[in-house]
């Protein structure tokens, strides 16, 4: 220390104090609050909202929200709707026979409340079936491609309300022989829909189906008859004009909005 000058020990001296504060061994004395201090590494884990750890964006997923009431919409709005709050859709399943128009939300798996991210799914409507009588003496399979050129098929039959459906039709039109949608696809083999479905709601007349093979061929081919005012299904072959006059004959319609 002999060899300090004054001044060197002034520096000296001055070094630890800055040194000092640095540390925060000091405090936070006013006339030293020009100089660095090192940062509180507490500090530095704040995030600008004042929490502590890293800062992340907040996620809604988990937490519950109100499901939109989509019944009634069309399948694009109900998904827009389900979307727009925070859902999924999952599996959309078609019915048929409901009465309302075509692709139409009948029920939704989940309402009320579910969490957000949930998958929902949906029931729509297959759409409304418009039975039409054609008056006319066709053939069964020039009747069904007459029908598939405006947009529909010869009508099908899967239940009693829609059975109830195709009579009031003909009851309103009054003849008496009508074709309507079912074929065998083998000679005597089982009947089915011209979309292709097994029958599962049948109204045949009395002793029907009788398969036989007359001078016109082998009754493959679904009629509708009115006998005694009763209105009963019968196969036939493919060609009644040599039976019926053209008068009394026509064929149903099925076409779907």
């Amino acid at each position: 220390m002999a060899g300090l000058t004054i001044a060197g020990l002034m520096a000296v001296t001055a070094l630890s104090i800055v040194i000092l504060h640095y540390f925060g061994v000091l405090g936070d004395p006013a006339f030293l609050r020009f100089l660095p201090t090192r940062a509180d590494p507490a500090a530095r884990t704040q995030s600008s909202g004042g929490a502590e750890g890293t800062s992340s964006p907040r996620s809604d997923l988990g937490t519950k929200a109100a499901v939109p009431n989509v019944t009634g919409m069309t399948q694009e709005q109900a998904s827009s709707a389900l979307r727009s709050a925070g859902f999924n859709v999952g599996t959309v399943t078609t019915k048929e026979g409901s009465g309302s128009a075509k692709g139409v939300v009948l029920t939704q798996a989940i309402s009320g409340e579910a969490e957000r991210g949930a998958t929902i799914d949906l029931v729509v409507s297959a759409g409304r079936r418009i039975y039409t009588v054609v008056p006319g003496q066709m053939t069964w399979p020039d009747a069904e491609a007459y029908c598939e050129q405006h947009g529909g098929t010869l009508a099908t039959v899967t239940s009693q309300e829609e059975w109830d459906q195709v009579l009031a039709a003909m009851r309103a039109d009054g003849r008496e022989v009508y074709w309507i949608g079912g074929r065998r696809e083998i000679d005597g083999g089982n009947f089915t829909w011209v979309d292709g479905r097994t029958f599962s709601f049948t109204a045949w007349a009395t002793g029907e189906p009788n398969y036989q093979t007359n001078k016109v061929g082998p009754e493959n081919y679904l009629a509708v008859y009115k006998v005694n005012g009763q209105y009963g299904w019968y196969d036939d072959p493919y060609d009644l004009d040599p039976f019926y006059k053209a008068s009394v004959m026509a064929f149903v319609m099925q076409t779907v909005e």
